[in-house]
């Protein structure tokens, strides 16, 4: 197992994604980092629903190697600027820490914003783990997108959530988009596994 790097350090003028529960995400700019308190820019306007004083939310920053998440609270009224407080360590969502299966399953995926799913895209699942999947996809998608794919697994169709923690273009039209699911619920988790444990077994006979 792979073990944890060290956490990366919010600096000012660094870029940031803030996750609001339910409600979508929006992108924000680090005006000041002091021990655990973080005064941010805003450069998208907070979902709808918008957040209060005391709510919870996450900090996120896309990289190379995953997507970097801190739990925070909102610390004063929203304005232009706001002020949280990190109530938790940085953790990595790291790209993929379990292990791929190549397959070739139609699916189709949403963009979440603003707590509300976007239009269908078409799109094709390159590999598969229990961690995350890779997508070819004519879409939007970008690094730090809350993306909604919905796939017929042998007769089980689900519906999972994740993060892009990177997308690339492959063609004029199509990108390669590497998704790392969420808290996903045990049924779709034990979906894929089934799912996985067959395509796993076909091989080996």
């Amino acid at each position: 197992m792979s073990a944890q790097p060290d956490e990366m350090e919010l600096r000012e003028g660094m870029r940031v994604g803030l996750d609001v529960p339910e409600r979508g995400a929006c992108v924000a700019e680090v005006v000041r980092a002091a021990d655990q308190r973080l005064r941010l820019k805003l450069l998208d306007p907070l979902p709808d629903g918008g957040v209060d004083q005391g709510d919870d939310l996450m900090v996120f920053v896309a990289r190379a190697q995953g997507i970097w998440q801190w739990p925070a609270r909102l610390a004063t009224s929203p304005g232009e600027e706001i002020e949280l407080t990190l109530i938790g360590s940085g953790a990595l969502l790291q790209r993929r820490t379990h292990p791929r299966v190549k397959v070739e399953l139609a699916c189709e995926c949403r963009l979440v914003r603003n707590g509300r799913r976007g239009n269908n895209h078409d799109a094709v699942i390159e590999d598969l783990s229990r961690g995350g999947m890779r997508l070819r996809v004519g879409g939007p998608f970008q690094p730090g997108d809350r993306v909604d794919v919905t796939v017929d697994l042998d007769g089980s169709r689900v519906t999972v959530g994740g993060r892009a923690v990177m997308s690339r273009p492959v063609s004029a039209r199509e990108k390669v988009v590497n998704l790392a699911f969420g808290e996903a619920v045990s049924g779709v988790i034990a979906a894929i596994d089934q799912y996985l444990a067959q395509r796993l077994g076909t091989r080996a006979s």
